[in-house]
């Protein structure tokens, strides 16, 4: 299984989509049915992101994450694919893809417009 992204080596959490492209194509052990389950897309170890496997060999498939509503978790990332096999296919774990998120930098904006009440604006600093 290989794991590719040719995006910039340094991302912000939460701030622009990040895809990642991936293909399962060997430990075929039997070419009997096509592999069925799920690849998962992890984050130092951690599942972020899972798609269903579908099509014949090699399949190809792609994971869009870091949106604003579920953020990468900010550091450094290292991410890889993982395939849990089932009958006719063999577990299989890509290369790591290193990437360093930086957490979202905001400025807060505060008002005093009605005595008594403070509004507070956030937005972020970089996109």
């Amino acid at each position: 299984m290989t794991l590719t992204y040719s995006g910039p080596s340094t991302v912000t959490a939460g701030v622009a989509p990040v895809t990642f492209s991936g293909t399962l194509s060997e430990s075929y052990s039997s070419y009997a049915s096509p592999p069925t389950g799920t690849v998962s897309l992890l984050q130092n170890g951690s599942v972020i992101a899972t798609t269903p496997l579908s099509g014949t060999p090699p399949c190809s498939f792609q994971f869009t994450v870091n949106s604003s509503a579920k953020p990468l978790q900010a550091g450094a990332g290292s991410f890889t694919l993982s395939y849990a096999g089932e009958a006719a296919w063999l577990p299989s774990t890509s290369n790591a893809v290193s990437i360093t998120v930086d957490p979202v930098l905001a400025i807060a904006l505060s008002s005093n417009l009605v005595p008594g009440s403070t509004t507070v604006l956030s937005e972020p600093l970089f996109q």
